[in-house]
């Protein structure tokens, strides 16, 4: 799949989350909107593969299955509210 302009192919994180007293919170816990970057377009320009992102809470994207995994489309001028570290 070949992305066009500033658009970004990502997942989302699958990571556990433990409150400061050691407890495991449930996996949507502060994530529903978390992602990292798989792929980008040839004008995407702060953003590189493997960057952790966090997606507006109103932005839709595209959602696709890539190869048996659901994937967003997303774009970088309109849809990225700030990149983790």
């Amino acid at each position: 799949m070949q992305l066009l302009g500033d658009r970004i192919l990502c997942k989302k994180v699958n990571t556990e989350v433990k409150s400061t007293s050691g407890l495991i919170l449930p996996t949507n816990y502060n994530q529903e909107n978390d992602y990292v970057v798989v792929e980008i377009g040839n004008k995407v320009k702060h953003i590189k593969p493997g960057d952790k992102i966090r997606k507006f809470k109103n932005s839709i994207g595209i959602p696709i299955v890539d190869k048996g995994i659901d994937r967003l489309i997303l774009k970088e001028s309109d849809d990225i509210e700030f990149v983790m570290d």
